[in-house]
């Protein structure tokens, strides 16, 4: 396997590619659904009928034997009674579906394992997702394992050999597809990640409804739905159009939180989107350092300038074994002293800490949406650096308590974006008054 980077952003835009990924996760075929038997009035309506109906709910019928006065010839009792017979026996085939691809994948054999961010790595890019993806050599899909996760995952890159046969550029196409076979009616249990050009799609369904994100490299759709009944058309439970991850979260940050995050973490850790180490403790210099990690650093600093490149590593893993704590000693450790290669293996221990692209001191403190990510950081300094950075920005006491604790703290930052960030609703509209009548003598 060669691993290949997808980003999607806007400097790589590919007009022409995002329509088949759009669509691609809505082709696939719908199993059979056993038709009602039909009265001597009425046909039965077929498979193609059922999952056709649109809008109007699936045609019932009435047994012909029934006597005019009994009450199962209630025509809307024999209406719902059929409805709901139909609508089971659709999530039934439904489940049926969900099963068959369990026996298909549960048997295939696993060609890679990968270790976790590996086979995928989403982070956030320019107000944008991006994704970094692996490119496997194979048109059909292809089962891998990611270490950790109980999930099945299947790879494949469908217009790869068509590339390198053709001796081309092609706009390239990556699809990675995650299987929860164990999840609930309503959880998801297929997540399908496509990466086509500068394009990115996030394909998700359960046995009730579908999930879609769709991003270009200039706007960000998303679309939830969900089917209660057969011959009903989805229920929109969530739909936005917006030009970034930002604006997605402040406008909505209920319907993010809910909806939109739980589709990411399929494929990314849960704290993607939350500045890391290096960025919140390089934005807020007022908090100290612990001594004793500081003292830490400054023992292995001579290992890690060593004659012996393996005295060198040695150093360079003791001191990633320091964790977040060890960021923060590294980023208010005097280096002035220090040789080059110093220098590079402690920035390159605190870049391994760094989500968002560094910014000065200043101008992170005056960040309005860093500083309200910040205020869900685990580090009660970091919290309190926020809140008093925020305060600063707002001109007002900003009612917040650092000491909360998710999911509370979470609702709490939730109430702050979309309070400081959203934008504030249009006026309502003014009708012009009405004009005086003219007075008679």
């Amino acid at each position: 396997m060669n691993k290949s980077t997808f980003t999607a952003a806007r400097r790589f835009a590919h007009s022409s590619s995002w329509a088949v990924v759009f669509l691609l996760p809505m082709i696939g075929s719908v199993a059979a659904i056993a038709s009602p038997p039909a009265s001597a009035t009425q046909p039965a309506a077929t498979t193609q009928e059922i999952e056709l109906l649109g809008p109007a709910r699936a045609p019932t019928t009435q047994a012909a034997t029934q006597p005019a006065n009994s009450p199962a010839a209630d025509p809307k009792a024999v209406a719902e009674k059929h409805q709901k017979e139909l609508d089971e026996r659709w999530r039934e085939a439904r489940r049926q579906q969900r099963a068959a691809m369990r026996e298909r994948w549960t048997s295939a054999p696993i060609v890679q394992t990968f270790k976790p961010d590996a086979l995928v790595h989403i982070s956030e890019y320019d107000g944008l997702l991006s994704a970094d993806a692996i490119d496997i050599d194979s048109v059909a899909a292809a089962r891998v394992a990611v270490e950790g996760s109980d999930a099945i995952w299947t790879v494949s890159s469908p217009n790869r050999r068509m590339r390198l046969r053709q001796g081309f550029a092609a706009t390239s196409y990556v699809s990675i597809t995650r299987f929860d076979f164990d999840a609930g009616d309503s959880e998801f249990w297929q997540t399908r990640l496509m990466v086509s050009g500068a394009n990115m799609t996030i394909f998700a369904q359960n046995l009730l409804g579908s999930a879609t994100i769709f991003q270009s490299p200039v706007s960000i759709i998303v679309r939830i739905t969900e089917s209660q009944e057969v011959g009903q058309a989805p229920k929109v439970i969530f739909e936005a159009h917006v030009s970034s991850l930002k604006q997605l979260r402040s406008e909505n940050p209920a319907e993010f939180r809910a909806l939109v995050l739980p589709l990411l973490i399929k494929f990314a850790d849960a704290t993607f989107m939350q500045p890391g180490a290096a960025d919140v403790y390089s934005a807020f210099t007022e908090i100290p350092a612990d001594e004793k990690v500081v003292a830490a650093i400054e023992r292995l600093a001579p290992a890690l300038d060593s004659d012996d490149p393996n005295e060198r590593e040695a150093a360079s893993g003791k001191l990633s074994q320091l964790g977040k704590p060890g960021v923060l000693a590294a980023l208010r450790f005097d280096d002035a002293n220090l040789s080059l290669e110093q220098k590079v293996r402690l920035r390159g221990f605190v870049g391994a800490y760094r989500r968002r692209p560094w910014s000065p001191p200043a101008l992170a403190a005056r960040d309005v949406s860093f500083l309200i990510d910040c205020l869900e950081y685990e580090d009660p300094a970091v919290r309190a650096a926020a809140k008093s950075a925020l305060e600063k920005q707002a001109r007002q006491p900003i009612a917040f308590d650092i000491s909360l604790a998710p999911p509370e703290s979470s609702k709490a930052a939730d109430a702050l974006r979309k309070r400081l960030l959203a934008p504030p609703p249009p006026p309502p509209a003014t009708t012009a008054p009405a004009t005086r009548p003219t007075p008679q003598s």
